[in-house]
Parts: structure tokens; sequence; C-alpha cells
């Protein structure tokens, strides 16, 4: 680590405000290097925030680094899936890699695409509320004597019981969807989906800085992955980066 870098992080320890600030700066100047040293800095010091994330996709992006731009959009939904300016940013960067025909999205993306960024963190709070309230009915229709207020309860769980559940099958699937499906960014136009995890393997197409792919295992150096399109191979794990 040089001594730049010590300073740097340093100076972001004691004021990291200040430093998103100097970092937001040195972009709109068009210092797109400097910001992205400025705000990977933030980030390994601990100062991580969709805003922080956001905005270094949009410095690598300036800078003409597609694939890393989208790392950083995708981990900026990551933490906050209603983050709008973000997901229309991905959008405008993946745009011009799935204009190829070869890898363009198959008809499952949707379905993964709604689960994934669904806000998991307001719907875990919605899903044990729902599940506190369907308990307190329960302990209520067992203590209440009267008929009107027990008839009351059952029609309410009858509402409480269904929204609990679904709130709990929507959780399930994002969790399912984002810890059992990894990805990953292409980061350069020199990337090679081979046929196995060599180089000597036949290469089956060169790959788009930018895409993403889902990982289905690792070996020794290699992703065996699938393209948008459904295709599989095996690609470098150094010219790709997970999400």
């Amino acid at each position: 680590m040089n001594i730049f870098y010590v300073i740097l992080l340093a100076t972001i320890a004691a004021n990291p405000q200040e430093s998103f600030k100097d970092a937001n700066e040195a972009f709109l100047a068009g210092g797109y290097n400097r910001a992205i040293e400025l705000y990977n800095a933030m980030l390994a010091d601990g100062y991580d925030s969709p805003d922080v994330r956001y905005n270094l996709g949009n410095a690598y992006l300036a800078s003409g680094r597609r694939g890393a731009a989208v790392v950083q959009y995708e981990r900026a939904l990551y933490l906050d899936p209603l983050f709008s300016d973000a997901k229309r940013n991905l959008q405008i960067a993946e745009r011009p890699v799935y204009e190829e025909a070869a890898f363009a999205p198959s008809a499952n993306a949707p379905f993964e695409e709604f689960f994934r960024y669904l806000p998991v963190r307001v719907i875990s709070l919605a899903a044990l509320a729902s599940w506190c309230a369907v308990f307190a009915l329960l302990i209520a229709r067992r203590l209440i004597s009267r008929t009107a207020y027990a008839k009351k309860s059952g029609i309410a769980l009858v509402f409480a019981i269904p929204i609990a559940t679904v709130l709990c099958s929507l959780l399930a699937g994002s969790i399912w969807v984002r810890e059992f499906n990894p990805r990953c960014v292409v980061l350069s136009d020199t990337a090679e989906l081979k046929e196995g995890p060599s180089g000597s393997f036949k290469t089956l197409t060169s790959l788009k800085d930018g895409l993403v792919l889902k990982i289905e295992k690792a070996e020794n150096g290699w992703y065996r992955v699938i393209l948008p399109s459904s295709v599989k191979g095996w690609v470098k794990s150094d010219a790709v980066d997970p999400i």
C-alpha cells in the first residue's frame, strides 16, 4: 500500500462526508480516476452505502469501464432495491450488451429479476409484524369470551394469515434468488467463454464487457457460467467480478 493510499484512508476515517464531497467534485470536474480512487477508499474503510456505490458506478461508466459500473449499480440495488436512479443507470449500462441477440435474456429473467430486487428489509419487517398480529389475534380469541369480539378477531385472522403467508413467500423467493443463484459481471471485451475450465479448451464465444452471468460452480480459477441466453461454458475468474 503506497503512502498516498494510507493518507487517503486516514482522511476518510476522519471525515467521510468531506471525502464523499471531494469525490463528487472530482467526478463533476471530469477527474473520473480520482473520483474512483476516493469512492473505493471509502468502501475499503467501511463507508458502504447505495449512494457511494451509485456514484462509483457513474464514475466507472464515464471512464468507459462498463462492467465495473454494472457491478456497482447492482450492489447499490442490493443495498436499496428501490433506488430508481441506480436501476435506470444499470439499464443504460447494460443496453449495448443485451442488444446483441447472442446475449439476449431468456424468458425466465423477469421472474428472477422480480425477486432479486424486492426490498428484503421492508418485507422482513412486514412479515414479522403480520405474524405478530396473527398470534395476537389467536391469543385474543382465547382470552375474549364475548361472542362479538371473538367473531371480529376471527374475521381479522381470515385476512391476516394469507397476508403473512404471502409476505413470507416473497421473502423466501428473494433470499433464494439472491443467495443460491450467484452471478458475476464480465469486466472486459477480451473475456472468452470456453468449453472447459482451461485455456486449452475451445472458445465458444467472446463475451461483452458488462454482461451478467449466472455462476453454477467454481473450479481451479474458473467459473462454470450460464449466459442470459441459457448457453453454458467456462470463464476465467479474474475476467469477472461476482455480485
